[in-house]
């Protein structure tokens, strides 16, 4: 049961995306920049709102009951910087401006992730088709070329196209895997220069 509630937990986690979280921590802050104590705020969210929105502010007002902080609450929901500049905000009793400094992290995150995938997304989508042309090419056009003329006296480029049709007809598998492994090459750079 134990281990239900930790996907569970996971999968709420995952529908609680950046722009979420954003709207999440503007809600507060305009509570709490309105005199609202922070304990009452999170209610409020919680009554207003519904779905993960409604669970996220009912976790954290659990934890409030419980006497801990509201960067407690936020650790399970929330990325462990902008958690931690929450708490500092508690601590310093400066929280409605790092409210809005998580809100504009939040906001900034989301902005970098949309530029990245944009950006790297081109140069795949064109990759792919070309491979894909390539292999039509070979299957559709060249195929035919072969029993008029043998390969072996066919201009460098075309014998290039055709080998290079033929390659990727039998180890397709093989562009997949390294893909697959370029992505997670990346994603494990990013993590170890901007973290999680």
């Amino acid at each position: 049961m134990n281990i239900w509630n930790t996907l569970t937990q996971q999968w709420h986690a995952l529908q609680f995306g950046r722009q979420k979280q954003q709207a999440f921590l503007e809600d507060l802050t305009s509570l709490i920049n309105d005199g609202v104590p922070a304990s009452h705020a999170i209610e409020t969210i919680r009554q207003v709102s519904d779905g993960v929105m409604q669970q996220v502010a009912a976790h954290i007002e659990s934890h409030i009951a419980e006497g801990k902080l509201l960067a407690d609450g936020m650790s399970a929901w929330f990325l462990r910087p902008i958690v931690e500049v929450v708490r500092s905000g508690e601590m310093s009793g400066t929280l409605t401006a790092s409210l809005e400094a998580a809100a504009r992290s939040c906001l900034q995150k989301s902005s970098a992730l949309r530029v990245f995938l944009t950006s790297i997304l081109y140069p795949i989508l064109v990759f792919s088709l070309a491979v894909v042309m390539v292999v039509f090419i070979k299957n559709y056009v060249l195929y035919r070329f072969v029993e008029i003329k043998p390969l072996r006296l066919w201009p460098e480029p075309g014998q290039t196209l055709y080998y290079l049709g033929n390659f990727i007809g039998n180890w397709w598998w093989l562009l997949l895997a390294l893909l697959g492994l370029s992505i997670f090459a990346i994603i494990q750079s990013l993590n170890n220069i901007t973290g999680k």
